[in-house]
């Protein structure tokens, strides 16, 4: 790991920790039932930022490869996520099928492979 990304990370915990002590602080300071339910879940979604920034962070610790299957991964999920949300009709299930089996795996093949110049036309 390099020192950009060791200052990345210590930049993205630092706003996590501002957050939490946030959160903690507001937790005490509120007293309405709204208000407390706001805030648990403000720190609901503080402590989920904290485990996707642990597991990305592992990832970058372990190596290049890890981290391509994990953005690849996190590719085909929130795709997955985005067409359970919108509207398709039957005809689009080839396009969708090509985009989920074809396209994702073949972006980051390219990627891991380096050809970063078919990668950016695709």
């Amino acid at each position: 790991m390099n020192g950009q990304m060791i200052v990345l990370l210590g930049g993205v915990a630092a706003l996590l920790l501002v957050a939490s002590l946030t959160g903690f602080v507001l937790s005490r300071r509120v007293t309405s039932a709204a208000g407390r339910a706001t805030v648990a879940n403000l720190n609901a979604r503080i402590r989920a930022w904290w485990a996707m920034v642990a597991v990305f962070g592992i990832a970058f610790l372990v190596g290049e490869g890890l981290t391509i299957v994990l953005f690849a991964l996190t590719s085909f999920w929130c795709l997955r996520e985005f067409l359970s949300l919108t509207p398709t009709r039957p005809e689009d299930h080839r396009a969708v099928a090509v985009a989920f089996y074809v396209f994702i795996p073949l972006q980051y093949w390219l990627v891991a492979d380096g050809w970063q110049t078919l990668f950016a036309i695709l």
